[in-house]
């Protein structure tokens, strides 16, 4: 892909939380703020598949009014029917033509949305968030998956990537973080140095 070339990206959000700036930690959703602030500032097409509630840089495409305010729910009919609904409306955006890639960070949504556009020529990228160890329907589904499938995985770390070993089309690892722009710093660097230190021994157990 050229350089300068500007591409089309559809980021497919979660329900859990809505996409926003402010949630006080890190989770997808934050992720995806990033991703889309950073993309849109480059100057590329960034549209983000979300709740009404969400708050992006790029576009925003609402698939369902609102999100369910947090991770651990009941599931209940009407989720069940939000996420169906959120899945078909990702589905029919994806069909209109115009987009390069998709981005995915959900392993319950991914072998669906994989599955409705496998005609499709537009590469699926999908940020691992899951444990290798996990054996449900995700393992299984991506152990079927060829070099050509045109599915892509990116590790957040390099303790993920050696866990995930030998899934297939496994890219580089881009590790998961905050816009330093928006936390200056304050403090000493004896400090930084060592927590640092701490992060990569951690990463690398």
């Amino acid at each position: 892909m050229e350089q300068d070339k500007k591409i089309t990206v559809l980021q497919v959000a979660t329900l859990n939380q809505p996409i926003s700036p402010d949630l006080g930690y890190g989770p997808i959703e934050t992720v995806i703020y990033n991703i889309d602030k950073g993309l849109h500032n480059l100057g590329h097409r960034s549209i983000v598949a979300c709740s009404g509630d969400s708050k992006v840089t790029g576009e925003q495409f609402v698939t369902v009014e609102r999100s369910f305010g947090e991770y651990c729910s009941e599931d209940t009919p009407e989720k069940r029917k939000s996420m169906h609904l959120h899945h078909f409306k990702v589905l029919e955006r994806a069909y209109e033509g115009d987009v390069d890639i998709i981005h995915l960070h959900d392993a319950a949504i991914v072998e669906r949305i994989y599955k409705g556009i496998f005609k499709s020529p537009v590469p699926i990228v999908m940020t691992l968030h899951i444990p290798s160890h996990d054996k449900g329907s995700f393992k299984q589904w991506s152990e079927t998956l060829t070099s050509s499938s045109g599915m892509y995985f990116v590790p957040i770390s390099e303790y993920q990537k050696r866990q995930h070993y030998g899934l297939v089309n496994t890219m580089n690892v881009i590790h998961h973080g905050i816009d330093v722009e928006e936390y200056p710093f304050k403090g000493e660097m004896d400090k930084v140095r060592w927590t640092r230190k701490a992060i990569y021994l951690l990463s690398a157990e």
